[in-house]
Formats: structure tokens, sequence, C-alpha cells
């Protein structure tokens, strides 16, 4: 009797279980009366809920209140929506975004099917103030796959994986590690300036790791529509070592190569290698060993000027422009870029093309944003076809707007090359703009190199009351290598400075003691060949004279036999005489004496 009690309970409850399910309606369901019928799903089938998951937005801080993403995965439901703030429902049928105001917000999520529905929170915050990151060059119908950093929260910027840059028309940057947005070079300032500071453009990908030392990350290049045959990797213009560049692919006019550390990247043609013409015979004439021609570098443009001085205020903006010349009767392709001034120089172009003998302006912007410092700025812009490249020497002084006092330096002509160790003379010209009074003002001469490394300083007080002009003398160090130099000027007072600048040559003699020492042996052996070709001349010409006056001065004895004449024949005598002067004039051609 109790087995047949049981079986009977056991079916009366199976049958109001699946009563009760099938009369609730899926409206009727409470999120807390859905997850009590989630209990019973395992008794059956028909009962299942839907399986719901949020992803966005999470528990964080979102930079911009519009375009908040709503990503979620959802299976088994009928349908789902969403409510912010417990406002209106909306509806949704795949990922979506949506905008709010700035502050702290709440977002249910919901999905629902016949047999119930399942709910989903998350609470987030909008702090439009908090990060920005400024990147409108890599927006727009040209960004291809750049990352979109609005869709995410800062929490999520300060530890980002797999950030793409890209402009479709030149190239694009995939970094292969993680990256903190928010550490850049002032983190403290609250944005990042991807704009100003990494640049794509033709032929050239360009980081400034000072700027962004966080973006100075191992990542894969491409550079778009090449024409190259056989490319190759340029760091900073010169051939990049195997050590930091490693070729990926070429094809389509599309390089594609990873580095480890960033820079300025571009391409070049790798240049072919003529071999030797060797004449019939035998080898190569010119003593070169047979290692390869000697291929002579032939100069293809010509610059209107090799520096570029230039003087702004922080806030400020200028273009300059330099000219080049093709001076070939071909066409040239010339690229240009710029060493040490990224950020703050923008080239117009960084890739021409020159027909035969055509000039064209380069123009170039120069920004000098608020927040830099006054100081000088040394960089280079270099410009290069082929084995041909030149640099112009950019110096770019940074100046206070309420700078008190205008500065002018010169140095005169012959004191433009100078050796090390020797003096230069600056001729210097002060003026007093907005004191009223006498001032005790600190003057500040330094020398940098042009890739701006300081080798010297002085400092010095003197007196200004309108203007004062004076020479100064400074000794260049003598451990410094030639080149140009750059002589910076600054004048202080009250924290705050004017600045001026000039250019000389370091110039270093040639002392190769071999190079003396040959000339010297060779000087000697010509002087000693001089020498003896000179005394053996003159040894000849003694003989010569030696001999002359031996056949003009016959014996006494001889002569006075032959042409003595007695007295009374005179007649006879001067027949004699004659016919003895005709025969020595004949044979010596010397008038002989004859005695009385």
């Amino acid at each position: 009797m109790k087995k047949i009690f049981f079986l009977v309970l056991v079916i009366f409850l199976s049958l109001n279980v699946n009563a009760w399910v099938s009369v609730s309606p899926a409206s009727s369901i409470t999120p807390s009366s859905a997850i009590e019928g989630n209990l019973f799903k395992n008794l059956s089938v028909s009962a299942e809920l839907p399986v719901l998951s949020l992803i966005n937005p999470k528990n964080q801080t979102y930079i911009r209140n519009q375009s908040i993403p709503i990503s979620y995965t959802a299976s088994n439901e009928e349908s789902v929506w969403y409510s912010l703030d417990s406002g209106e429902n909306i509806t949704l049928t795949h990922s979506t975004s949506f905008s709010t105001s700035q502050g702290s917000h709440i977002l249910f999520l919901y999905a629902s099917n016949s047999n119930g529905e399942i709910l989903k929170n998350v609470t987030f915050f909008v702090d439009s103030s908090k990060f920005s990151v400024n990147k409108n060059k890599y927006e727009g119908e040209k960004k291809g796959e750049t990352t979109n950093f609005s869709n995410y929260s800062y929490e999520e910027l300060q530890n980002f994986s797999d950030i793409i840059l890209e402009n479709t028309d030149f190239g694009k940057i995939k970094f292969n590690e993680n990256i903190n947005l928010t550490d850049d070079e002032d983190f403290s300032d609250g944005e990042i300036d991807i704009n100003s500071y990494i640049n794509i453009s033709s032929n050239r990908i360009a980081i400034n790791s000072t700027a962004l030392p966080n973006f100075n990350k191992t990542a894969t290049l491409s550079l778009y529509d090449l024409t190259f045959s056989d490319p190759r990797i340029l760091r900073e213009g010169n051939i990049c070592p195997s050590t930091i560049c490693t070729l990926e692919s070429y094809a389509g006019g599309i390089l594609k190569f990873n580095v480890t550390s960033f820079s300025v990247y571009s391409a070049e043609e790798t240049p072919v290698v003529v071999p030797p013409i060797i004449p019939a015979g035998g080898s190569s004439s010119g003593g070169s060993g047979g290692d390869g021609a000697v291929i002579k570098k032939i100069k293809s443009f010509s610059l209107d000027s090799s520096e570029i001085s230039i003087s702004l205020t922080p806030g400020s903006i200028t273009t300059k422009k330099i000219t080049i010349t093709n001076i070939l009767d071909e066409k040239i392709s010339i690229s240009l870029t710029e060493e040490n001034l990224d950020g703050i120089i923008l080239l117009d172009e960084t890739q021409i093309e020159l027909e035969a003998g055509e000039t064209r302006d380069i123009s170039f912007d120069v920004i000098i944003r608020e927040e830099v410092v006054p100081d000088l700025y040394v960089g280079k812009l270099i410009i290069k076809n082929g084995m041909t490249t030149e640099e112009v020497l950019v110096m770019i002084e940074v100046e206070y707007k309420d700078a008190l006092f205008d500065l002018r330096v010169n140095i005169p002509e012959e004191y433009s090359n100078v050796l090390p160790g020797k003096e230069i003379l600056a001729e210097i010209e002060l003026f007093n703009l907005g004191l009223l009074k006498r001032a005790d003002v600190e003057i500040e001469y330094v020398i940098e190199d042009d890739e701006g490394n300081k080798v010297l300083t002085e400092k010095e007080t003197i007196a200004v009351e309108t203007k004062v002009g004076f020479l100064k003398r400074i000794k260049v160090p003598e451990n410094v290598n030639s080149g140009k130099y750059i002589l910076y000027v600054k004048v202080k007072y009250n924290e705050r400075f004017a600045s001026a600048t000039a250019t000389f040559n370091v110039i270093k003699q040639n002392t190769n003691m071999f190079v003396v020492l040959g000339i010297a042996v060779l000087l000697g052996v010509i002087i000693y060949i001089y020498q003896r070709k000179r005394q053996k001349k003159n040894t000849k010409k003694r003989k010569r004279k030696k001999a002359h006056k031996k056949q003009v001065k016959l014996p006494k004895k001889k002569i006075s036999a032959r042409i003595t004449i007695p007295r009374a024949k005179i007649t006879k005598k001067k027949e004699i005489q004659e016919k003895v002067k005709d025969k020595y004039l004949d044979l010596t051609g010397a008038k002989p004496r004859f005695t009385k």
C-alpha cells in the first residue's frame, strides 16, 4: 500500500507542476518569478528561459556622452530591449549605441520568450572632462581600420590592445603591444594628441617618441602606393638595421614590415651595383681590385638655402618655404622628411617629382603650441634623391610673448670658419623695450651643434639702459668635431628672456703625417735631382771652357817658329801672316796672335 501511495503522490505533483508552468503568461512573469521558474526548467523542456549576457557598457567611466556602445549576446530569446535610468523601453535587434548626459547612470537589459524574461543591469559613469583623444586626422572616409577610442572606457584606454591607425591613401600602423593611452609625456593634462605627434603620409610613418613615449612599442607598418621595384626600409633617412626593421612582404605597391621601436620610417629603391668594366687583356683599371665599380655621385638638385632661422612665441604659427631646382636633364623624384622637429614642422608634401630643369617651392608650417617651453629647437629638413642628400638646418627660437628686451647677434665673415680651440667674435646689440630704468640682465651664451647638443655654456651680467652694443669673444672647445655650429644667445630678466642665433663652421686642418712625410720626401728627391743636374751641367761647362782655351792658346814656341819672318822680307812676312791667319780661323775660329 505504501508503494502505491508514493507512486500516486509523484504523479499528482508532476501534473500540477506542468499545469502551473503552462498557465503562466510571459507578460505576468517578474524578474524574480523568472528566476524561480528557472529552477523548474529541468523538469520541463518547454519552460526554458532566454540566456542573456551584457558586454557593454561596463561598470566604468566613459570619456564621451555620445555613441556609448550597447553590446550583448542572447539565445532562446523572442525579444530584447533596454531601459536607461528606468526610462522608456527601447527594443533591440542587434548591438547599437546611445547618448546620454554627464554623470552616473544605470542601464537595464531584458530578454524574454514565452516562458519568461531575464534581466541584466549595469551602473556606469560619463565624464567627458576626464580624458580626450585628439585624432580627427584619422577619422572620416579615409580612416580605414583606425580604432574608435570613443567606444571604450577610460579604464580600457589604460591597457589597450591591437591599436590601429590608418590612412587609406598612405599607410597603416598596427601596434603589437598593449598601450596605456593616458601615459604620454604629460600624464596630468587629460589628453593625448595623436594628430600632432603621429604622422602617416606619402612614403612616411613617424611618431614623436618624446611626446608619446607610451607609443614607442613594437608594431607592424604598411606603406601604401609605392612604385619601387625592390624597396629597402629607411629609418631617419638611413638604411634601417635588421635588429630594428624586419621585412614582411612587398606586393601591389604595399611594403609591410615590423619595427621594434619608433622614429621616422620610409622606403627607397635599392641601388643597383653596376659590375666593373674589365678591358681586354686583364684586370680593371684604377686599382679597384675588381670588388666593384666606382659609382660617381652626381648632384641632381640644388636648394636656395642651407639653413632657416625662425623666431616665434607660444601659440603662434608661420609658413616657410624652400626652393628646389632639378639640375639634371631628366625627371627626378625627391623625398622630404624632417628630423627632430616632429609635431613642430608639418610638410605640405613629402614626395615630389620635378621635370628636367624645373624649380618648385615647397611650403611647410611651423606650429608652436601654447604649452611649448620657450627655448631653441634645432632640427633638419632632409631632401633626398637617390644618392644625393641635402640637409637644411632649421633653428626655431621660441620666445616669451611679453619679453622686455630685443637681441641681435652677428658673427663677422672672417670668424665664420674657425679651428677647434680658437675664438669666434660675436657682435651683439641689446635693446631695452619695456623697462624705464637701468637694469642688470643676465646674458647666456650657448654653442650647440647641428643636432642640438650643447658643447659650451657661458654666462655674464651687464647693465642696460636703452641700448647697448658690444663684442664678445668665445673660445670654441678643442675637442669638437668639424661641422656647423649655432651660437644661441639669451638675455634674461625676471625669469623671461629674449634670444637670437648666428651660425659658424668649425674646420680641422689635415694633419696626416704620412701625407706630410711623403710630400717632404718627394721635395727632397726633386731638389737632389735638380742639384745633381745643375752640378753636372756646371762641370761640363768648365771642361768646355778649359778645352776651348787649350785649343785657342797655342804653344809659344810652335807659333814663334812657324811665323818668324826675317825683317828684310816684309812682303813675304805679310803673305805668311795671311796664310797662317786663314789656317787658324778655319781650325779654331779664333784670331791668332802674331809677334812683331
